[in-house]
């Protein structure tokens, strides 16, 4: 009998949601920086973001316009972190405030220029010199 793949489902496990339950890292979501972050395992990350939404996402001021804080994604949100935190001179970083100044530009004219971010690091992971045939890095 032979087997073939990709017939009927897919290789490739759901992504398992966020909890909602549990310590993240660091001892307060009020003073959690990248160190913090970097020394989490990866479940204490994921119930950051968590935290990190349930704090953005709260209510603000009076006005009857904007009654809760942005936030982001989650999957985004941990995206952002990460690529935040693997760097070396972020080590002191509040992970409050990188999550609320990425979810302050949630416009679709922001989430292009953090689509340029993102290339910007994937082609620094490979060691391209060139972005696209008109644009070098460098």
């Amino acid at each position: 009998m032979a087997l073939l793949g990709g017939c009927g489902g897919s290789s490739t496990p759901k992504p398992q949601p966020f909890p909602t339950t549990g310590a993240g890292v660091g001892t307060s979501i009020r003073v959690a920086n990248c160190s913090d972050w970097q020394n989490g395992t990866v479940e204490a990350r994921r119930r950051t973001v968590v935290l990190l939404r349930g704090f953005a996402g709260g209510p603000v001021g009076s006005s009857k316009g904007i009654q809760n804080g942005p936030v982001l994604d989650d999957s985004r949100a941990y995206r952002v972190l990460q690529s935040y935190c693997a760097n070396q001179f972020a080590r002191g970083f509040k992970l409050y405030k990188l999550y609320e100044r990425a979810a302050a530009f949630t416009d679709a004219a922001v989430v292009a220029l953090g689509e340029v971010h993102d290339e910007l690091v994937r082609v620094r992971r490979l060691g391209c010199r060139e972005t696209s045939d008109r644009h070098t890095v460098g």
